[in-house]
């Protein structure tokens, strides 16, 4: 998936006002004007992007909430939990294994 370039759409959009004037639409001076391809092109196409923005902000959202909760769950309930499993096997178990390389993984991240 690729991001949309503001850059992009406002040159769009600025060629597509522009093709309007020089069509003389008249769109702008007078209410009962018919709208031409370029117009409804240009309104189709803000409010496409318009969309976009809205959709990007709440992405953005949703990934700080996501980072926050997996650092609250990793910081509060993995590492004291794999801390205590830790302590409670011995040095020579496999299970004291899997605990220190669960705690490195947690850590990493």
């Amino acid at each position: 998936m690729k991001a949309i370039s503001k850059r992009q759409h406002n040159a769009l959009v600025a060629a597509l006002n522009h093709l309007q004037e020089l069509q003389g639409d008249g769109s702008r001076s007078s209410s009962g004007a018919i709208p031409t391809p370029a117009t409804e092109g240009r309104q189709r196409l803000e409010a496409a992007y318009a969309r976009y923005e809205i959709l990007l902000a709440q992405l953005a959202d949703c990934i700080a909430e996501y980072n926050a909760l997996h650092r609250s769950i990793r910081v509060g309930i993995v590492a004291p939990a794999l801390r205590q499993a830790r302590k409670k096997t011995t040095a020579d178990s496999p299970e004291y294994r899997l605990v220190l390389e669960q705690l490195e993984c947690v850590r990493a991240v």
